[in-house]
């Protein structure tokens, strides 16, 4: 019998929740840590998509990476996603900056999906590595990771030099240029990240290719699934086909 306590010690064994970044919310958010789980619905977030979904297949549990509840709630409204969690009895496991810097998480996930060689994590949770045997240009790289990441379209600045090594920060990590520069990348791949931080990379010499908040974390839910379904084989654990990128490319 596996309960939600023993999925959320499972996840804290290599994602310490207390790990998370101070700003976060993260852990059992919703629902009854003593629930007996046998089905469980795995996605980067929680809508009513998703919750129409665990429902279908018969989950009572979901885990997500982004919490589903990251502010304190002024009002519970009946067609909220917390109030709906509630009313159908379904519990979430929301693991944040908690997996982001776990030495299994996000980017290691991301770096791993790119192929890069001598990985290595940093404190902050930015992966670095190597790419084997080639030389990429701007073009070319951005190119390649669209096709590795199954992305419909990314974007990228075209700097000239060649690349051959990576730095990775998933989701919005724009910011993170710089630490990326420190640590010899000669591009770095994120999900997000604002004009300024464009600006200035191209300042630094430093190829960007910005892939989509989607694309550069879901590789982590692939990387859930296996992890929990090696260590719960009574209960079964389906990776959500509701909650997908919602982002169109014309």
């Amino acid at each position: 019998m596996t309960t939600t306590a023993d999925i959320y010690t499972f996840i804290d064994s290599f994602a310490p929740f207390d790990t998370a970044l101070g700003f976060d919310n993260v852990g059992v958010l919703v629902g009854d840590k003593n629930a007996v789980v046998k089905k469980v619905l795995l996605a980067l977030d929680v809508n009513r998509e998703v919750i129409a979904e665990a429902k279908y297949i018969g989950a009572n549990l979901i885990i997500t990476h982004h919490p589903v509840i990251f502010r304190p709630l002024k009002t519970l409204e009946s067609n909220s996603v917390v109030y709906l969690l509630a009313r159908n009895n379904l519990n979430v496991i929301s693991a944040h900056t908690n997996l982001d810097l776990s030495a299994e998480g996000v980017n290691i996930c991301l770096a791993e999906k790119l192929g890069l060689t001598d990985v290595i994590l940093t404190d902050d949770g930015i992966a670095v590595g190597n790419i084997e045997k080639t030389k990429f240009t701007s073009k070319q790289f951005a190119r390649f990771v669209k096709e590795r990441l199954n992305c419909k379209g990314v974007r990228y600045t075209n700097v000239e030099h060649a690349i051959e090594r990576v730095a990775v920060g998933g989701g919005a990590c724009g910011e993170y240029i710089y630490l990326a520069k420190e640590l010899g990348a000669d591009a770095f791949v994120t999900g997000e990240i604002k004009h300024n931080f464009i600006v200035e990379s191209h300042d630094l010499n430093l190829t960007v290719v910005d892939a989509g908040h989607y694309k550069t974390e879901d590789v982590v839910i692939d990387f859930l699934k296996e992890k929990l379904n090696s260590t719960f084989p009574n209960v079964t654990f389906v990776k959500s086909q509701r909650f997908t990128d919602y982002v169109e490319y014309i």
